[in-house]
C-alpha cells in the first residue's frame, strides 16, 4: 500500500508540474494530459490509502481511523476551490462579444496571461506533493501483518488474466 501511495503522489506531483509547460505552449491537449496524470495519481491514492489506514492499527478501530481520514476530504476540496479562485482565476470575465472584438495581438496577450496564471500555483502544488512523497518515503512505517490463508502465488499472472476474462470486471474498468 505504501508503494502505491508513493506512486500516486509522484503521478500527482508530476501532473501538477506538467502545467508549467502546458501553459507555456498554451496547449489545451497538453493541459488535458496533465490533468490525466493528476487523476491517475489520485486513483492510486484513493485505492491504496484506505486499506493502508485500515491495516495500520487494530482492526477494532479501523472504521474510526477511516472516518477521521475521510473527514478531511471536504476540507481539502473547499480549500482547493478557495486557493484556485484567489491565485488562478483573474476575476476578469470577458463576454464572447468582447473576445471577438479584441485585436489578434490583444487576444494572444490575454490568452497567454490566463494560461500563465496556473504556472506558479501548480508548480507549488507539484513541489509540495513531491515533498510529501519524500517525507512518506523517509518515514518508518510499522510492518503490516498479513493474515492470509491462501496459496503463496496469489496475485500471479494467471489470476490477473482470469480477472481480465471476466466481462463484469472489464465493464467496471
Amino acid at each position: 500500500y505504501r508503494a502505491a501511495v508513493l506512486l500516486g503522489l509522484c503521478f500527482y506531483g508530476a501532473g501538477a508540474l506538467l502545467f508549467w509547460p502546458a501553459a507555456s505552449q498554451e496547449s489545451y491537449p497538453f493541459f488535458l494530459a496533465a490533468l490525466f496524470v493528476i487523476a491517475s495519481g489520485l486513483s492510486f491514492l484513493e485505492t491504496s490509502a484506505n486499506p493502508l489506514i485500515a491495516r495500520l492499527g487494530p482492526p477494532e478501530s479501523a472504521s474510526r481511523r477511516l472516518n477521521l481520514a475521510q473527514a478531511f476530504n471536504p476540507l481539502g476540496s473547499i480549500t482547493g476551490i478557495v486557493i484556485g479562485s484567489q491565485f488562478i482565476l483573474s476575476g476578469v470575465a470577458h463576454s464572447p462579444s468582447e473576445i471577438a472584438a479584441m485585436s489578434p495581438d490583444l487576444l494572444a496577450q490575454w490568452r497567454a496571461g490566463e494560461a500563465a496564471a496556473v504556472q506558479l500555483p501548480y508548480l507549488l502544488i507539484g513541489l509540495g506533493v513531491l515533498a510529501w512523497a519524500v517525507l512518506i518515503r523517509l518515514t518508518a512505517f510499522p510492518a503490516i501483518a498479513t493474515q492470509r490463508d491462501v496459496e503463496e502465488d496469489v496475485g500471479a499472472l494467471d489470476d490477473f488474466r482470469a480477472l481480465l476474462r471476466d466481462r463484469r470486471v472489464l465493464l467496471g474498468i
